[in-house]
């Protein structure tokens, strides 16, 4: 059995001397009002680490606090103590709370007794606990900001803030897969509409624009030059149709040169004749006058035959020539070939690359919607993760047995998941709660205050004394009646 634990306790509060032992189990200060049962417990507690406000006797200098362990507490304007004490004191706050937070809502007392819960097996704000809290680095990173620019120590704060941030994160997803939608239906008519304008997917090309575009404008260079051939073929068929006209045989220069020469032979004779003859003179100049106007005529006639004579060769020349290059008609076909086509092709492949661009936006929305929807199903997860990844902190924590399922605090019970006020019965709550205390503080003091005490029923009196006991939790607290300050111990 584990010793009992022994206090001095002198001039503090209410009380001017009180020894008291306290043995594991439930231990009740009895007394009338006013006589020191409060004073008392605080003493206690604060001799064992708490933080409660103590003051000393009145008309006394100071008080004093001894224990186990020769801890020694003095308390004067201040409070100092020397020693450590053996044991710890035991948070009851989030004890009464997990057993009984007196609050009629349900939902309201599961939150209660959550967050005694997560206060009772001690969970810190450590590394580990917000990664297993938050297994996603992003909201890790997110979280520890959080915490950062609002300091908390609460981890159920810090659940809460990670919970919205999730939803919010996953709403934000579901709103940006719900926007791709617009994007597919906006894609999907586009892509209907320019398989319409074409007539039909098989009329598509896999042409760039850029190479119909360059297909175009070397068709067009093409049929530039057709024309130019064209309109060289009609002047040249003109010029023929001219020449047709003109006299069917050749103009005879040798004979006009013969008749010119014969005409510089008399001229030359009668010349000689002149010289020789001046007694002739007269008849010969005129003669030779009538020579020279018939040599000034066949000159004039001899360069009338020659021009006739060139413009024959020439329009003989134009008439051998083979008429080339396409005639109207075949122009317009020729546009229709390689001007038109090019012109549907280029259209074709404007459409066609539009299109290619339609289904790839259709593509990349359906990809952005699904990853949204698989990135928004994925928060939706972690955030309804969060009470079963409390459940594994709390399990790692020191609460085997204890879980959490939908925000509420349950037990295993074999296979079975029990709802913690459902469930389970007062005295089953009792002894979890105490079971728990224990694996935090084994052997601690539990100081329980007399106005939660005295709210109890006998039965779970009872049931407290015996968890204490078991547990070997020294449970200490108070109960008005008469005679002096002392301790019972109920076992």
């Amino acid at each position: 059995m584990t010793e009992p634990l022994e206090y001095e306790i002198t001039n503090v509060g209410g009380v001017e001397h009180a020894s008291l032992t306290l043995r594991p189990g439930l231990n009740i200060l009895r007394g009338p009002n006013g006589c020191g049962k409060t004073s008392s417990i605080n003493a206690v507690a604060r001799l064992h680490g708490s933080d409660v406000s103590l003051e000393r006797r009145d008309g006394t200098d100071h008080g004093t606090i001894s224990g186990p362990g020769g801890v020694l507490v003095r308390v004067g304007q201040v409070v100092r103590s020397k020693g450590d004490a053996s044991l710890s004191i035991v948070d009851t706050t989030p004890v009464s709370t997990l057993i009984d937070p007196g609050l009629k809502a349900s939902d309201a007392a599961a939150r209660a007794r959550l967050r005694a819960l997560v206060n009772l097996v001690g969970i810190g704000m450590e590394d580990d606990t917000l990664a297993a809290l938050a297994p996603d680095e992003s909201l890790r990173a997110w979280l520890r900001q959080s915490i950062e620019d609002d300091p908390t120590e609460d981890v159920m704060v810090a659940l809460n803030r990670l919970k919205h941030e999730t939803e919010r994160r996953a709403r934000e997803q579901e709103a940006v897969a719900e926007s791709q939608d617009g994007r597919i239906s906006a894609a999907t008519e586009r892509a209907e509409s320019l398989v319409e304008a074409i007539g039909g997917r098989q009329k598509m090309v896999s042409v760039s624009v850029d190479d119909a575009r360059q297909a175009l404008i070397a068709a067009s260079g093409r049929y530039e030059r057709e024309v130019a051939r064209c309109e060289a073929r009609e002047d040249l068929e003109a010029r023929q149709a001219e020449f047709q006209s003109l006299s069917p045989e050749r103009p005879d220069v040798e004979a006009a040169e013969a008749k010119k020469l014969s005409a510089q032979d008399d001229l030359s004779m009668m010349d000689a004749a002149v010289h020789q003859l001046e007694v002739k003179l007269a008849e010969a100049k005129a003669q030779q006058a009538g020579f020279r106007l018939a040599l000034e005529s066949a000159t004039e006639d001899a360069l009338s035959v020659k021009q006739r004579a060139d413009e024959w060769d020439a329009a003989q020349a134009i008439l051998a020539r083979p008429v080339e290059g396409p005639t109207r008609d075949q122009l317009d076909a020729l546009k229709v070939e390689i001007v038109n086509d090019a012109e549907m092709t280029l259209e074709a492949a404007r459409i066609s690359e539009e299109y290619a661009e339609s289904q790839k936006a259709f593509a990349d929305a359906v990809k952005g919607r699904d990853e949204a929807q698989r990135e928004g199903e994925r928060l939706r997860k972690l955030a309804k993760g969060l009470p079963a990844r409390l459940a594994e902190i709390l399990d790692t924590a020191g609460a085997p047995g204890i879980t959490v399922v939908d925000g509420r605090v349950c037990a295993f019970d074999g296979d079975r998941v029990l709802d913690w006020e459902r469930r389970l019965s007062d005295g089953q709550r009792i002894y979890r709660a105490l079971d728990l205390a224990a694996r935090r503080w084994p052997g601690g003091v539990v100081a329980l205050s007399g106005q939660f005490w005295t709210a109890l029923d006998p039965e779970h009196r009872g049931l407290i004394a015996s968890a204490a006991a078991e547990r070997g939790l020294f449970v200490v607290t108070e109960e008005a009646d008469d005679g002096e300050l002392r301790t019972e111990w109920v076992g």
